[in-house]
Formats: structure tokens, C-alpha cells, sequence
């Protein structure tokens, strides 16, 4: 990873996002919107999206992504933006919690 500028330092780190990490954040954060927005089931929203539960429940569950026409169906069915989807609790776009910042004597290889 190259990191143009300094500021962005403490941002760095040594392991890198994989699709599991962002099924897992998805998954989350649509279960909490869907019962926000009154869907008490995963069947409930399916019908209205004109899918199946058994892929809303994999969506939930992390075990599989969503492709654009099925992230459009949510986005348009639950009324939300899209960074809904990726943000984590504190409203910031991150997957971090489960990666180590890089360590400071190996910083500057990162940063050049």
C-alpha cells in the first residue's frame, strides 16, 4: 500500500480488507436498517424486493455479497443512501477493527 500523504499516517496498516470483512459489515448493517425500517422478517423484505429470504438471510449472515441489482432493490425499498450499507457503528466508512496498525519501524516502507 502507498500512502501519498502524511496526514494519513495513522491509517496505515499491515493486513488488507477482503470480501468476507465487507459481507460481514454489509450483512450487519442491512439486518439493523431492515428492522429499523420495519421489516420484522427477512421474508418481509424479500417480497418487496422481489428476491428470495434465503439471500437476504446470506446477505445478513456475511456468507455472501450483493450485486448491484439487489443493492439497488434495498437502497430504493429501504429508502437509504448507499454508504448505509458500509458505514460501521460510529457513521465512518471502516473495516479496520480487526486489522493492526503497522508497526512504527515499518511505517516508512509503507509511506515511500
Amino acid at each position: 500500500m502507498r500512502i501519498v500523504h502524511r496526514q494519513y499516517e495513522q491509517n496505515v496498516y499491515n493486513d488488507s480488507v477482503t470480501e468476507k470483512d465487507i459481507n460481514k459489515m454489509v450483512g450487519t448493517n442491512l439486518q439493523k436498517l431492515r428492522k429499523a425500517k420495519g421489516f420484522k422478517t427477512q421474508e418481509a423484505l424479500a417480497r418487496k424486493i422481489d428476491s428470495s429470504a434465503n439471500l437476504i438471510n446470506a446477505i445478513e449472515n456475511g456468507k455472501k455479497g450483493m450485486g448491484p441489482d439487489i443493492q439497488l432493490r434495498l437502497i430504493n425499498t429501504l429508502k437509504i443512501h448507499p454508504k448505509d450499507l458500509y458505514e460501521d457503528s460510529t457513521g465512518a466508512i471502516s473495516l479496520s477493527d480487526h486489522r493492526k496498525p503497522v508497526p512504527d519501524e515499518h511505517r516508512e516502507a509503507y509511506l515511500a
